[in-house]
């Protein structure tokens, strides 16, 4: 196996480029704030003269040039990082840099949290933390984990009672499972079985 030798020098040259693009793309996105106020047509005339582009591309952009958008949000497309775009720009820059804290009480358990980087969030944890771009605070997201287990509570139990018929007989009686509702014709059945 070939050893590779990374360069300090060459790393620092990528993280400058890097770091160059990153500006060079608000740059972008401040000249096209500009444009869209000098004229609210000019996606239009972007769109005819660069077919690379696209409105949802022009859309993030301008958002990047109006501080509503953090440019590292530009280019990362995690469940975490989408729900933390639609916070105002003040609790991107925070959030990115800082994490989030994370309801993960069990039942009989005290409640307890985690500190969890918004990258690295599940999408059901998305929900859990964040709700219509704000973030929820611990007991939010207890009451939200709350009914989050009875939904998926209602769902299991709906399964199961759709996998276990609402009826049947044994011998000569006939069990029901809760909430049975029958129609006449389905009574006329278990009558005719009976006999």
């Amino acid at each position: 196996m070939k050893t590779v030798v990374i360069n300090k020098a060459q790393l620092r040259e990528f993280l400058e480029l890097y770091q160059q693009g990153v500006d060079a793309w608000v740059k972008a996105g401040e000249k096209l704030v500009e444009l869209v106020e000098a004229c609210p047509d000019v996606f239009d005339t972007l769109l005819e003269m660069d077919p690379r582009l696209n409105p949802h591309i022009l859309q993030r952009f301008e958002a990047l040039g109006r501080r509503m958008l953090h440019p590292q949000l530009l280019t990362d497309d995690t469940p975490g990082y989408r729900a933390l775009s639609r916070l105002p720009f003040s609790a991107q820059k925070k959030y990115i840099e800082e994490p989030v804290p994370v309801l993960t009480c069990d039942e009989g358990q005290p409640d307890d949290h985690l500190l969890v980087n918004v990258r690295d969030l599940s999408p059901r944890q998305v929900k859990q933390v964040f709700n219509n771009g704000k973030l929820r605070t611990l007991a939010q997201q207890k009451v939200w984990l709350t009914e989050y287990r009875r939904r998926e509570f209602d769902k299991y139990s709906l399964k199961q009672s759709q996998e276990r018929p609402s009826w049947q007989i044994r011998g000569k009686k006939v069990e029901f499972s809760a909430h049975t509702v029958l129609s006449a014709r389905e009574i006329a059945a278990i009558l005719s079985q009976l006999t």
